[in-house]
């Protein structure tokens, strides 16, 4: 059986993700800064497990508690909180860069190499960094900077046999605890995590490193 840790978990979509790959028979080690938010994933089998790759000393610290694993997925992004870009500092768009870009490097540095052979390194990012969307200006350049650096990440590890791609989500998604303000045309976060499990098992079909969804 393989093993795919899925960090982010506790969130909305990393969460479909960890159910999807349970699904389909995978063991998954449920990753997040709070197992509280895990408690329906470990109620239906998988592993929980606090940890962050918000540092670098957090990361290894993370990475030295894994099995062996076939399989990252990561989920993490800073709230979308609306902000005029323009208002704010250069300390406050640093910050923004660190919570929603520097944890995908530090997570891609640190567990690509410890990744099986023919497994699979996913980022989930978004459409928005193809869109210039007033108030979100912090995420757009987040997302944005965070394609080109899955890019380069995957060519700087291209000797090796793992499969790095990005899977960047060109929709609003409709999770559990966003029902009720879900809206028609909105993808559902399940057709996500459907997705990363078939680029794991097909990677051939999926050749990215950057990927589509709906698409």
């Amino acid at each position: 059986m393989k093993t795919i840790a899925v960090i982010g978990a506790g969130g909305g979509v990393g969460g479909a993700v960890a159910e999807q790959f349970l699904a389909a028979g995978y063991q998954v080690i449920a990753i997040a800064r709070d197992t509280g938010k895990l408690a329906s994933l470990e109620a239906a089998g998988a592993r929980a497990m606090v940890g962050s790759v918000a540092t670098e000393a957090a990361a290894a610290a993370l990475r030295d508690q894994l099995p062996s694993i076939d399989g990252v997925v990561v989920s993490v992004n800073r709230s979308r909180e609306e902000r005029r870009l323009v208002d704010q500092s250069a300390d406050w768009l640093i910050e923004s860069l660190r919570d929603n870009l520097a944890s995908h490097f530090i997570a891609a540095k640190t567990l690509i190499p410890v990744i099986q052979p023919g497994g699979l390194y996913l980022s989930i990012g978004g459409g928005s960094a193809d869109f210039a969307w007033p108030g979100h200006g912090h995420i757009s350049t987040s997302q944005a900077a965070l394609r080109m650096m899955i890019q380069v990440v995957a060519k700087e590890f291209s000797s090796t046999p793992v499969h790095v791609r990005e899977l960047m989500i060109y929709s609003m998604v409709r999770t559990r605890d966003m029902e009720a303000v879900t809206a028609p045309g909105w993808i559902d976060a399940s057709a996500v995590g459907q997705r990363c499990v078939e680029i794991l098992e097909r990677p051939e079909e999926f050749a990215g490193p950057i990927l589509r969804i709906p698409g």
